[in-house]
C-alpha cells in the first residue's frame, strides 16, 4: 500500500527520523516521508528542488497525454501546469490520485486528491503544526506518539 505523510511545522526530529524511513526529507519547517510500493511508479513522484516540493500518490490515467502537452519528465509537467493553472493544476488529471505540492517562493501547502476522492487524504491542524497523511493510522500514530488527545471531530477528511 502506497502513502504519504507530511508534518508541516518547526521540525526538532523528536516524532521521526532519517532512520525510520529511508524515502524521506526533512528541514525546520517540514517532514516529508513517502512509502510509494511497487505499483504504478512511473505516475507517482516526489520531488525536493529549490523552488517545489511536489508528491504525489497514485495513478493518473493520462500521465502520457500530460508529459507530452507539457514536458517529458512528469516533474517539469506537473511544475508547468501548477504555473499555469495555479491552486487548480491538478483538475487535468485523470485518475486515483492524491498530493501535496509546496511553493517554496509563497510558503503555500496545496493539499489534493482526486475529483471522487477515491484517494483520502487526511489532515489535522494544531496550534503550532499541520499533520497531512494519506494513511490515518499514520496520523493516530502520530498522536499516541505525542501524546495528543484527539476525537472524530480533530480529524478532517
Amino acid at each position: 500500500m502506497s502513502e504519504l505523510f507530511v508534518r508541516i511545522s518547526k521540525f526538532n526530529g523528536e516524532i521521526f527520523n532519517k532512520d525510520q524511513s529511508e524515502n524521506c526529507f526533512l528541514n525546520e519547517d517540514y517532514f516529508v516521508s513517502y512509502d510509494f510500493g511497487s505499483k504504478f511508479i512511473e505516475d507517482k513522484i516526489c520531488v525536493n528542488n529549490d523552488n517545489f516540493i511536489i508528491v504525489l500518490d497514485g495513478v493518473i490515467f493520462n500521465c502520457a497525454e500530460l508529459k507530452q502537452k507539457y514536458s517529458s519528465d512528469w516533474d517539469v509537467t506537473i511544475e508547468k501546469m501548477y504555473l499555469e493553472y495555479g491552486d487548480t493544476f491538478f483538475n487535468e488529471f485523470r485518475g486515483s490520485f492524491c498530493g501535496v505540492l509546496y511553493n517554496k517562493k509563497t510558503k503555500k501547502w496545496i493539499i489534493y486528491s482526486d475529483h471522487i476522492g477515491s484517494k483520502h487524504v487526511y489532515y489535522a491542524v494544531f496550534n503550532d503544526y499541520v499533520v497531512i497523511s494519506s494513511n490515518i493510522a499514520k496520523l493516530y500514530d502520530f498522536f499516541k506518539i505525542n501524546n495528543i488527545q484527539y476525537s472524530s471531530s480533530n480529524t478532517i477528511n
